[in-house]
């Protein structure tokens, strides 16, 4: 069984679903994924993201791209990319990625796009409603297989309680019921 946490991206989803198949193909064992490590670039982390990648946008379907509209600077990488990675249904960075792992865009465009889309990244308002019912939203959101799941986890020290608490919403863990 593989759980996905909602997101609100379809693609970051898909793209977290593949990486957890990756683990069963590749390493045949399962893993309870923080979010730094689904995305990390060491070890078997970077094995199961190139298998997710690949995976997600063969080859076949990078030979597509119209390489003669690649723009020069990386503010433009999303306009180029966003009808393949829509119809692909996946993300422009996992295209990104997909490019520079095949050779065909250099860790310089791929960092710049990267530094690009931090700046992007609008902070949060405040201002959100009282949440009176938080200690049922993790059993609501995730379901009651996901929540035993980690909390079986955490009883037999599989992963810490500041894991638990983050694979739950960063719910205090004493208020699960």
């Amino acid at each position: 069984i593989i759980f996905v946490r909602k997101r609100d991206a379809r693609q970051r989803e898909l793209f977290t679903l593949a990486h957890e198949l990756g683990h069963l193909v590749l390493h045949r064992e399962g893993s309870i994924d923080s979010e730094e490590n689904v995305f990390g670039a060491k070890g078997r982390e970077r094995e199961v993201n190139a298998f997710a990648g690949n995976l997600l946008v063969p080859d076949a379907e990078l030979d597509l791209l119209d390489y003669s509209q690649k723009p020069d600077g990386p503010q433009d990488f999303e306009s180029w990319l966003k009808r393949p990675s829509r119809a692909w249904g996946v993300s422009v960075e996992v295209v990104l990625r997909r490019l520079l792992d095949s050779g065909r865009l250099s860790r310089t465009e791929y960092e710049g796009y990267r530094a690009w889309k931090m700046e992007q990244i609008q902070p949060e308002t405040s201002g959100f409603a009282p949440r009176n019912n938080r200690h049922r939203e993790p059993v609501t959101v995730f379901g009651k297989s996901f929540v035993a799941t980690v909390l079986e986890a955490l009883g037999s020290k599989q992963i810490t309680i500041t894991k638990a608490s983050r694979f739950l919403d960063n719910i205090n863990i004493t208020n699960v019921h």
